[in-house]
């Protein structure tokens, strides 16, 4: 059993147990007299109250859909790419993609599913395409990268790749940051503690993740989200160049939190909709014109 299918077994005991709990003990504070409309009325306020409990425990495994990997399993790279174990808090697994004589290297900060092998055909795309070096990493819990996955250990495991392309000489003023989806959240937050950096590029990312809560289930969950990645409120203190790239068609980041991102985000700025491309739409000559010519 892998660690992600332990880790949703344990926390799916504990909120059955917790909101069993929450039901149980509501009961028994409750008289046998009690009129049965205000029974009833109670009894849903400890349901939802208890439904909270499981949505709180379990949210994590409803934002990110890690795949793991052994750790010697090799991947099918480029002849001159490479596996990289990046050691910090937490040990984050790499993928380094250089291009020879350039100055500048591209932070890749994927979406909140699968892992780095799937990344392999974009990360090498951005390579060719714009003639710069490219770092791809893996959050916590996700491919070889130990750990579990949460807004703070992704954050933490972007400043070790990020430290890392500093030992090998690139200053934050040579460093790109890209964000994908929920490697928007990363990338944002990163962008914010390092205000150097060279650029920003958000593809098809989130204002916030309750916000996207609100969006995709209608239902507003406030404080109760752990992982926030509220890029929306953040946007406002970065003053690097950004771009933001969308599909019109796609229905999980539509374009619309596009034009919100866009409308708060500092100069210089550009925002860009796809015609026709979804929210897994791959990276094709569009994209990597827009973002080649966002560098230059």
């Amino acid at each position: 059993m892998s660690r992600r299918h332990l880790r949703l077994l344990r926390d799916t005991a504990l909120s059955l147990v917790l909101g069993w709990g929450v039901m149980a003990g509501g009961n028994r504070l409750l008289p046998d007299s009690l009129a049965f409309p205000l029974w009833l009325v109670t009894q849903a306020v400890f349901f939802v109250i208890a439904a909270l409990v499981v949505l709180t425990v379990m949210q994590a495994h409803l934002i990110f859909a890690p795949s793991e990997l052994l750790r010697d399993l090799p991947l099918q790279l480029p002849h001159d790419a490479r596996e990289l174990w990046l050691e910090g808090n937490p040990s984050v697994h790499a993928l380094w993609f250089p291009a020879p004589g350039q100055t500048k290297a591209l932070l890749y900060c994927h979406g909140n599913a699968g892992h780095l092998g799937h990344r392999i055909a974009s990360a090498e795309g951005l390579r060719q395409a714009l003639e710069i070096s490219i770092l791809a990493f893996d959050y916590p819990g996700f491919g070889k990268s130990p750990g579990s996955p949460s807004e703070r250990s992704c954050y933490a495991s972007g400043e070790t790749a990020l430290a890392w392309l500093k030992t090998q000489g690139f200053a934050e003023e040579q460093i790109v940051l890209l964000g994908k989806s929920l490697g928007g959240g990363v990338a944002t937050e990163l962008a914010r503690r390092h205000p150097t950096v060279s650029a920003l590029i958000l593809s098809r990312t989130f204002c916030s993740i309750p916000d996207m809560a609100r969006g995709l289930y209608k239902i507003r969950l406030g404080p109760l989200v752990r992982h926030r990645f509220d890029n929306l409120s953040k946007l406002p203190h970065i003053h690097v160049p950004t771009l933001f790239i969308y599909g019109s068609d796609d229905t999980l980041c539509p374009s619309i939190l596009g034009e919100r991102l866009h409308a708060r985000a500092n100069a210089p700025k550009h925002l860009l909709v796809l015609q026709g491309d979804h929210h897994v739409s791959p990276d094709d000559e569009r994209f990597y014109s827009a973002v080649r010519n966002w560098l230059t």
